[in-house]
């Protein structure tokens, strides 16, 4: 019996290749406040800042009649200020028609109002997946007009709280990063809206929470690669949940493509507090089996040892006789409703996505949880969309154990402290 992933998974390669993407990324400091644009790097949408307009005296005398300032309305709701442009659009860096011009978006892009001066408006745009980025910049205000349908998803153009009900002293949940994801539930109240979220794979988990109206701006939904395939069902509150911060094995490592078994032990043990590199638990796990290689694999009982060696406990890996445990779905059930994370040997080619794939190996995934019947998981190979809350039928879970190699078929372990 050889190593899981050991020949390097080599179809990975293309995958690479055609699934890389690369972004730069460009700071630049305000406009100046002087009548001129200032040119800003059409990627960095972001940096524009509004100046503020002065504000008319009370009376001003103009010739024989007085200026008086215009009666004031009632402050519209924040969704009042959330638009999209009647036509394809310029996004400007000012308020000008001679201001450096940034991109030009789509017509029925969704934007938020930040400010408006004479026939202008600046707003914050969300960005979308023709590679439009978002950020805050001007707008011919005769572009735009009101939302044609109410919108379904938001960004915050500002790093923002997600709180636990529209109260002034409800508690902060987390805080999100700008140009996040949010979905809208439907609810406003004291000016915050009811948002899902469907979570980083890292520390911030999905659920429902309360956000500031005034820091979020409609966007186009995202597309499916952009959100977890087990959304929504992770962010209802009967999902049971281990919060298993995700790890790639595609990390430009030399062993990247053999890496799967290391990755996801990493997974497992930072679930639990213990946080060691991919690379680390690769340089023990190689040392335990005594072979080593840039293209070797991990055995799963040189994965529970090295487990072992950085302080967790492994459970269920062997029966009393010293065999390795044949595991049921109900044994997984259980270890996963007690909190334990559970590191499977999986048949590739039976994962969801992967029955066209060039390699007939054997591979790593750990499971986090359940929806309904259904099991979750991270898969460190992440070129087909997000790597963390996938998910399995009862019968995929059952296919892709049964199909390993057979000597390991329905070979698991379970960590705790």
């Amino acid at each position: 019996m050889r190593p899981m992933c050991r020949d390097s998974c080599r179809w990975l390669s293309q995958l690479i290749v055609l699934g890389a993407l690369t972004a730069a990324c460009a700071t630049a400091g305000p406009p100046a406040a002087t009548p001129e644009p200032t040119a800003v790097a059409p990627s960095d949408l972001s940096s524009l800042d509004a100046t503020p307009v002065a504000e008319a005296p009370a009376t001003l005398e103009v010739g024989s009649e007085p200026y008086r300032p215009p009666v004031p309305t009632p402050t519209p709701s924040p969704l009042a200020t959330w638009v999209q442009n009647l036509r394809p659009t310029d996004l400007l860096a000012g308020p000008a028609e001679d201001a450096l011009r940034l991109t030009l978006l789509p017509a029925q892009s969704y934007l938020k109002v930040l400010e408006a001066r004479a026939g202008w408006l600046l707003v914050a745009y969300g960005g979308d997946s023709d590679g439009h980025k978002p950020g805050n910049a001007w707008v011919r205000a005769a572009d735009v007009g009101p939302a044609s349908s109410p919108p379904k998803w938001v960004k915050n153009h500002r790093v923002t709280d997600l709180r636990s009900g529209p109260e002034p002293t409800a508690a902060t949940l987390i805080t999100l990063e700008q140009w996040s994801f949010l979905e809208l539930m439907g609810q406003d109240q004291n000016g915050r809206l009811l948002v899902r979220y469907a979570g980083d794979g890292r520390a911030r988990r999905p659920g429902l929470a309360w956000v500031e109206a005034t820091d979020v701006g409609p966007v186009q939904p995202p597309e499916k690669s952009q959100l977890p395939r087990a959304y929504p069902a992770i962010a209802q509150p009967d999902a049971v949940r281990i919060q298993v911060p995700y790890r790639s094995q595609l990390d430009g490592t030399p062993w990247a493509e053999a890496n799967c078994g290391p990755t996801t032990l990493g997974m497992a043990l930072e679930a639990l507090g213990i946080n060691v590199s991919s690379t680390e638990l690769r340089r023990q796990v190689l040392n335990v089996q005594q072979l080593w290689g840039n293209d070797v694999g991990s055995y799963i009982w040189a994965l529970a040892r090295v487990a072992e060696a950085n302080g967790a406990r492994t459970l269920d890996l062997y029966q009393k006789n010293g065999q390795l445990k044949h595991w049921s779905l109900g044994d997984v059930r259980d270890h996963l409703r007690a909190g334990h994370p559970v590191v499977v040997q999986a048949y590739f080619r039976a994962l969801p996505g992967r029955q066209g794939s060039g390699y007939a190996g054997d591979h790593y995934i750990v499971l986090s949880g359940l929806v309904g019947d259904d099991f979750l998981y991270n898969d460190a190979i992440n070129v087909d969309g997000l790597g963390y809350d996938r998910r399995l039928t009862p019968e995929q879970l059952r296919q892709v154990m049964d199909a390993s190699d057979r000597e390991y078929a329905y070979s698991a372990f379970a960590l705790t402290k």
